[in-house]
């Protein structure tokens, strides 16, 4: 259980810094509703799961989890194929939240400069290159009392 809490913060945490938090929300809010959704899958792993709590099932419920996680890898059609275009592809730029600013990527140095709305450096003193780099540096000088502000004066 501390594992999935600490992979949830650190969720949080990444999704929050980049500014990708509306469409990471949208992603895990369709992977459980429409035609082909994850609450079988999740089911069939609870199910499973709760075979292993009794003692002489436990080999049973251990192999037949890792027969559900790997039919749920490979009955996803064209898996290998996808993964494989996602690879030579490489990232993709998040699309900006309504009412939010955004930057092109193809914008000058003073631009994007100018769209940093804050000056908080990060805790080994590097300045922050986004906006939402500059946040999250932000949000963690107040939380652990460590950095300046945006004038530069040390808190």
């Amino acid at each position: 259980m501390p594992f999935a809490l600490i992979i949830i913060g650190l969720l949080m945490v990444i999704t929050g810094a980049r500014g990708t938090y509306a469409e990471f929300g949208k992603t895990i809010a369709g992977e459980f509703q429409g035609q082909n959704n994850f609450v079988y899958w999740f089911g069939a792993i609870i199910i499973v799961g709760s075979i292993g709590y009794v003692q002489e099932l436990r080999t049973i419920s251990r192999l037949l989890l890792a027969l559900v996680i790997i039919v749920l890898i490979l009955s996803h059609k064209g898996f290998f194929q996808q993964f494989q275009s996602a690879l030579k592809t490489g990232p993709v730029q998040p699309n900006a939240l309504p009412g939010q600013n955004s930057v092109s990527p193809n914008a000058s140095q003073a631009t994007i400069n100018s769209a940093i709305t804050s000056n908080s450096q990060g805790v080994g003193g590097s300045t922050p290159a986004t906006a939402g780099q500059a946040k999250f540096n932000s949000w963690m000088n107040y939380i652990f009392g460590l950095g300046t502000n945006s004038a530069g004066a040390t808190q």
